[in-house]
């Protein structure tokens, strides 16, 4: 049996190695040692007792000794290691060392940044909304709009700008974009068309296309809805590769808006 210490490279008897070969060597080398216990726990004991050995007694640092308690956190938590990251904590150090400007008391600096970070008074960014072309229907009471561009991104009616991905996750294909005659502010637009369902992610693998807003979707079983402006999320670009009587249809996000 084998005792991992990093990537296997070259396999030799533990009687055979000498600790300046070891140390000079740029190969990665796997001890081989007969053990009674075959546990994972037994493995790192191993490895970690054989650390002075090789590296000598300097290298027996924190990270080290932590090792001997891996197999209880896996069995603790009850679950693999690729499970377990100390990447968003790294990431929130990261965060909190930028804070610091000087290394003189750092608690007390820390907490004046955050005083100042939730008591500064943050000026919400203004949605743009422009209306670009409109037409006014003397028997009608609503005020059709041809072309609206929203958070800099162009609706009408017609493709490629008129699939939208909803704040509630629906994907509507817009038909009719109108403002009601009594109403004169942007906000109240209102949209209606129709909602297309999905059926499937595009791809499972690296990850699922559901996480990038792409999906496979179907026009059938039509369900019509109407919403105001404001709920739409994304801006959805539709491909439609339809072959005869076999539907082929697919929406992809935009990945800013």
């Amino acid at each position: 049996k084998t005792a991992l210490l990093n990537v296997p490279n070259v396999i030799l008897p533990r009687q055979r190695m000498k600790r300046e070969t070891v140390r000079e060597s740029y190969g990665i080398i796997f001890i081989w040692e007969p053990l009674k216990d075959s546990s994972p726990a037994a493995y790192v004991r191993l490895v970690v007792g054989d650390v002075p050995y090789f590296y000598g007694d300097e290298f027996l640092i924190g990270n080290v000794h932590n090792l001997l308690h891996i197999a209880d956190d896996v069995l603790f938590m009850q679950c693999p290691l690729s499970d377990i990251t100390s990447f968003p904590f790294e990431n929130a150090l990261g965060r909190i060392k930028k804070l610091l400007r000087n290394g003189n008391k750092p608690l007390s600096q820390i907490c004046r940044r955050y005083n100042e970070i939730y008591n500064v008074q943050k000026v919400q960014p203004k949605i743009s909304s422009e209306i670009v072309k409109k037409t006014n229907c003397e028997q009608s009471e609503k005020i059709n709009i041809k072309r609206l561009r929203y958070k800099d991104v162009l609706i009408t009616t017609k493709s490629p700008n008129n699939t939208f991905l909803l704040s509630n996750g629906k994907i509507i294909q817009i038909n009719n974009i109108y403002l009601s005659e009594n109403q004169s502010q942007l906000k109240y637009i209102k949209i209606c068309g129709d909602i297309l369902q999905k059926r499937k992610c595009i791809y499972n693998y690296l990850c699922e296309s559901k996480y990038l807003s792409a999906w496979n979707v179907t026009k059938r079983n039509k369900q019509t809805i109407t919403c105001e402006v404001h709920e739409i999320q994304k801006k959805m670009i539709t491909i439609n590769l339809s072959e005869h009587k076999k539907e082929k249809i697919y929406t992809l996000g935009l990945l800013h808006m």
